[in-house]
């Protein structure tokens, strides 16, 4: 009798049943899986092939070897000459503009690599490197007009003389004498460590302290303009001493042309009540409304509005200063004769924010044959005693010039520039021997080692000394100033401190980011000076009222205190002289013992700006063949 299937039993014990049907599955696949592997021919390939090149050693290269990479590479190289020639163009590549500088007389300088005979070498020391201070102080005393696109109406007028004082070199405490036969320490930057709570200063390029508002010592001073050397010098420190007069030289063009693009009047719609004949033009502080009479006049109904964008009253002149109103007046000349030119100054009591004076409150002036229905410049003239750029103080390149982002970087020298080798031993021609690029924390900034050129950070960061080494032989000039420095790019690290009015702070700033140079700012600081210049008026650099700031309020700031913490000295507070009144006294001829409290003063900062400047290589560069065959370095 057949068995009976009992499904009671299958659904009692199907786990198990499931169990032993999976285990025998899973030993089925495993007893077939050496049977079935897929890559088994692909791994028997490789093993074979990896086995036949394994003795290769060479010969298997070709010229159809990585092709896709050759064509990128290509491409690239092309890409970054393209960028290389475009960043130096504006620095070097119309000789008429570049910011690199060569002495007259001299042999120009065009690639590092290039031999600079022994006899130019002893010229440069004798004749050469002295003879450029001259050229670069005449070329404040002349105006440069800026003609861009042949648009008068865009022109920028650079003053000359300017009216930007140069190195005052104020200092306090720092900066010690140089060891035997090393240079003077010149302690901190300026006063870039002079802010409230940060280093002090040291010996500046005058060699004495000056307090804020004194005249400083020149453009030589703040060129740093060497004293004696003490052999020929070599390539390298021309090539170094050129670029920091290079550098210098730009910053000063950079803040005339930053004060030239403050006091350009430039076209602004006229009211619907101004006659249809009438040209009105504005900058950050006046708006003049010129309506012309004809035979060289202007018509009385002309006016001049104060527009002060920090809605300041403002003085017209102020004789004690010396300094008054002054517009100049330029249009192109026929043909290629200089500019035709005409000054107008303007004198009398201070106008108030959105006051308008009446042509007819000033004497009447010609402006001779400028025809205002033609396209002209109008420009507003400053004065040393009203710029609101009143004083480049120092600017510190390499390790003197470095903020609190970039200390930390390792300087480097100049890769297309090699060391060379001294002319005699280094125990005979090296005098002090610590440098002057590295920066090092510390309470007392501006402190400088023996021998050393150190110049104090901001916040109490101060000049170290540089180890051996960095100094090069003849003459002890500092070749560790980068931060990087390839084939391509410089990148400087540089200090600039400037005496501006703090309205005029984001002009200064603009300036230096587009420069030339093309900065990256890296830190700013600035402080209000603590006093004012005696004898300034209302809207005046350092002009005070009592009891406001700058003013000689008793025991306030520049009320004849001390110098501030962190070694700002101090200085007496100078109160208003405004026509008919004595010191802080009122134009309407108070007794001197109070300013009219609508006349304000005029905020002068001191600003410290840090920055690294790019400054690029010549392009195209020397030809390989060309820097193979130069002769060894002297």
């Amino acid at each position: 009798m057949a068995a009976k299937f009992d499904a009671q039993m299958v659904k009692k014990h199907l786990f198990w049943i499931l169990l032993g049907v999976a285990a025998l599955f899973e030993l089925v696949l495993m007893l077939m899986l050496p049977f079935m592997d897929p890559g088994a021919k692909d791994r028997k390939d490789y093993e074979d092939t990896f086995k036949t090149s394994k003795g290769l050693t060479s010969g298997f290269k070709n010229k159809d070897f990585l092709p896709a990479w050759e064509a990128r590479k290509t491409e690239y190289e092309g890409e970054k000459n393209r960028t290389w020639a475009k960043a130096w163009e504006p620095q070097g590549g119309d000789s008429l503009k570049t910011i690199y500088y060569s002495p007259p007389g001299m042999k120009q300088l065009v690639y590092p690599t290039d031999d600079i005979a022994g006899a130019q070498r002893t010229d440069y020391k004798n004749k050469y490197y002295s003879s450029q201070f001259p050229v670069f102080e005449t070329e404040l005393k002349f105006p440069i007009y800026k003609d861009f696109d042949k648009k008068p109406d865009a022109w920028r007028v650079l003053q000359g003389p300017t009216p930007i004082d140069f190195g005052a070199g104020s200092g306090g405490q720092g900066g010690s004498d140089g060891g035997d036969g090393g240079p003077k320490g010149k302690g901190g930057m300026g006063a870039m460590g002079a802010m409230p709570g940060m280093g002090g200063m040291g010996k500046g390029a005058s060699g004495a302290g000056a307090a804020p508002g004194a005249k400083g010592p020149g453009l030589r001073a703040l060129l740093e303009e060497r004293g004696t050397f003490k052999l020929d010098p070599t390539r390298e420190e021309i090539w170094i001493l050129q670029e920091d007069l290079s550098v210098r030289r730009e910053v000063v063009r950079l803040f005339r042309e930053a004060l030239a693009e403050i006091g350009a009047m430039r076209p602004v719609p006229a009211s619907s009540g101004d006659p249809k004949n009438a040209i009105v033009l504005a900058n950050p502080y006046w708006k003049v409304k010129l309506v012309p009479a004809g035979l060289g006049r202007i018509d009385q109904a002309s006016s001049l509005e104060n527009v002060h964008a920090q809605h300041r009253p403002m003085a017209l002149y102020d004789k004690t200063a010396g300094w008054s109103t002054r517009f100049a007046i330029v249009q192109p000349g026929a043909g290629n004769s200089q500019p035709l030119y005409q000054e107008i100054k303007l004198e009398g009591d201070p106008v108030m924010y959105q006051q308008a004076r009446s042509f007819k409150d000033f004497p009447q002036f010609n402006i001779g044959t400028i025809d205002l229905t033609k396209p002209f410049a109008m420009v507003q003239l400053f004065d040393p005693g009203n710029s609101p750029i009143q004083r480049i103080e120092k600017v510190a390149l390499g390790g003197m010039g470095q903020s609190h982002r970039t200390m930390e970087f390792e300087l480097k020298a100049r890769s297309t520039l090699p060391a060379e080798k001294p002319e005699e031993s280094a125990d005979a021609a090296a005098g002090g021997g610590g440098g002057g690029a590295g920066m090092m924390m510390g309470g007392m900034g501006g402190m400088a080692s023996p021998g050393a050129e150190g110049m104090g950070g901001m916040g109490g960061m101060g000049g170290g000394g540089a180890a051996k080494g960095d100094l090069t032989n003849n003459n002890q000039v500092d070749r560790a100033r980068y931060i990087v420095a390839n084939e391509l790019c410089r990148h400087l690290p540089l200090g600039i401190r400037v005496v501006v009015d703090q309205a005029e702070v984001p002009t200064v700033l603009t300036a230096v980011a587009n420069s030339r140079m093309r900065m990256q700012i890296t830190q700013v600081d600035w402080a209000h000076q603590p006093g004012g210049s005696g004898g300034q008026m209302a809207g005046g650099p350092g002009s005070g009222m009592a009891g406001g700031p700058g003013g000689a309020q008793p025991g306030g700031p520049g009320g004849g205190m001390g110098a501030r913490p962190g070694g700002f000295p101090g200085a007496p507070g100078g109160g208003n002289t405004l026509p008919g009144g004595g010191p802080g006294g009122n134009s309407e001829g108070g007794s001197g013992g109070a300013a009219s409290p609508a006349v304000q003063t005029s905020q002068m900062v001191d600003l410290a700006v840090y920055a690294i400047a790019s400054l690029y290589e010549r392009y195209p560069p020397k030809p390989a063949s060309d820097v193979a065959a130069a002769e060894p370095a002297k």
